[in-house]
């Protein structure tokens, strides 16, 4: 986990690979949930209700799938796979708490209202920090 001392940082390439795992994995579910609640043979115009109701499922579960997997093993899939750890500036575990905010910050924050750039950040941080990792604390390392 450290290197003499100091914390090995992950970068954007290896961090981004497990993003993009974790997109297809919640991706796949999200259109499980979606041809389960709104049917596979759709005609005419999309029904409002299931398509909210479908909505809602899909957000719950990345919400519930990043606070587990970060708070419970300090890594989502993506990032076990990658051999990435979400910790504290001291190297320490994080808490459910913090794995919700981050969470928050990270898809609405860092995502969607700065269109991105908020994870580009990680490119030009010393300690290869995004913007919610800025916001909540929180540091990427490599195991």
């Amino acid at each position: 986990m450290a290197i003499h001392g100091a914390l090995n940082y992950a970068g954007f390439g290896i961090r981004f690979g497990a993003k993009f795992l974790d997109g297809l994995l919640l991706g796949a579910f999200s259109l499980a949930v979606s041809l389960s609640i709104q049917g596979i043979h759709r005609s005419g115009p999309p029904n409002i209700t299931r398509t909210l109701l479908s909505n809602a499922i899909t957000i719950l579960m990345s919400m519930s799938y990043y606070t587990f997997f970060v708070g419970k093993y300090g890594a989502t899939l993506g990032k076990m796979a990658a051999k990435l750890l979400v910790v504290n500036p001291d190297g320490s575990k994080v808490s459910y708490a913090k794995a919700l905010g981050r969470y928050f910050a990270a898809e609405f924050i860092s995502g969607c209202f700065t269109l991105c750039i908020g994870y580009l950040m990680v490119l030009w941080d010393d300690e290869r920090r995004a913007l919610h990792d800025r916001i909540c604390s929180t540091r990427v390392i490599r195991k």
